[in-house]
């Protein structure tokens, strides 16, 4: 069966399945996942944990082997394996449907994965003989509610606008989103007290650091998200901590040039090939096939004469028109170019 996070933890209080898989790229919520599983195999009496990694030498035989064998004092064994890829071949799909129909009687198997692109034969045995959890990101529009819940958890209430001020600081790092509910609860919420401590906008604003991962790789996923405000958002930040404009041409460069030889590829319609060569992760690779449809030469053209200012602009003192002239490629990047982005191309030097 497949059973999504938020249900999982009942269906372990209904019975233990004899095996799991846990897929997906949010290494928190997976973490979540996997603990709930221990806790109730460890309840169940299934105390023995036996890790196996796979990776590029792994011997599925074996390990197929190894999961049939009775254990030599008669434990119950929790059976981890951790794949590194969610391509494991012919051979690894085998093992894997042989064991899910004669499951070891003494023995429940846990399978970590990342994320699983479309239905693979042993997925499909996965999801019929045991419990399927796929992980997905939380997504912005619910983080803040996300937020809310996991409050709990440390004795604290969000109000929505606390709950919404520490989405926006985190910007979707939910490792990040963790450690500031951890923190407040620290400041505010009392172990001697059972009741929930409420967090309002101004305890939330005071306590919460800024955590977001404002980089120029990130303002640029912003961008090509077709998200203008978030990387505009992005570049203050930048622009507030003191960056050099001139510091942040060279990695906007890179990336540009990254996206002008993927358009020449889909001209030629290689565009999936470009993509799976560079090997993106799977969130960067979606911005990327999400972005490139829209994007044309003109834009990227546009683009790199702007940070080529922006580069000139910054190296020679005018950091206030550099940072400008950033923006404005950023818009056009988002697909809202300003009308005034040649007044930016033809500002003179003073």
């Amino acid at each position: 069966m497949q059973v999504y996070p938020d249900k999982l933890e009942a269906q372990l209080k209904r019975q233990l399945a004899a095996a799991y898989l846990i897929a997906g790229d949010e290494s928190l919520l997976q973490r979540d996942a996997v603990d709930a599983i221990r806790a109730s195999a460890a309840e169940a009496g299934f105390t023995t944990i036996e890790t196996t990694v796979q990776d590029a030498s792994f011997d599925w035989q074996a390990w197929r082997s190894s999961c049939s064998e009775m254990s030599l004092f008669g434990e119950q064994r929790l059976l981890e394996l951790r794949l590194s890829t969610a391509a494991i071949g012919v051979e690894g799909s085998k093992a894997i449907c042989e064991y899910l129909s004669n499951p070891a009687p003494d023995s429940i198997l846990l399978v970590t994965a990342p994320r699983i692109s479309g239905k693979p034969k042993w997925l499909s045995q996965f999801i019929q003989a045991g419990v399927y959890t796929p992980i997905y990101p939380v997504d912005s529009h619910a983080l803040p509610t996300w937020l809310a819940a996991r409050a709990t958890r440390h004795g604290l209430r969000l109000q929505r606008e606390a709950a919404q001020l520490i989405a926006e600081k985190v910007e979707g790092n939910l490792l990040a989103a963790v450690q500031e509910l951890e923190k407040l609860s620290l400041l505010f919420a009392n172990a001697n007290n059972k009741q929930a401590v409420v967090i309002d906008l101004e305890k939330a604003a005071k306590a919460v650091g800024d955590s977001a991962r404002f980089s120029a790789f990130n303002m640029l996923d912003h961008a090509l998200a077709g998200q203008p405000q978030s990387a505009s958002r992005a570049l203050a930040h930048l622009k507030n901590e003191g960056n050099d404009p001139a510091a942040l041409t060279g990695p906007v460069s890179y990336e540009l040039g990254k996206i002008a030889s993927l358009l020449e590829l889909k001209e030629n319609k290689r565009l999936a090939d470009g993509i799976k060569s560079l090997r993106l992760p799977p969130k960067k690779r979606e911005i990327y096939q999400r972005a490139l449809p829209r994007i044309n030469q003109t834009d990227i053209s546009r683009c790199t004469m702007l940070t080529a200012r922006a580069d000139l602009l910054g190296k020679s003192g005018q950091r206030a028109a550099a940072y400008n002239a950033i923006e404005m490629m950023l818009l056009r990047l988002a697909g809202t170019p300003m009308p005034n982005e040649n007044a930016i191309l033809d500002y003179s030097f003073r």
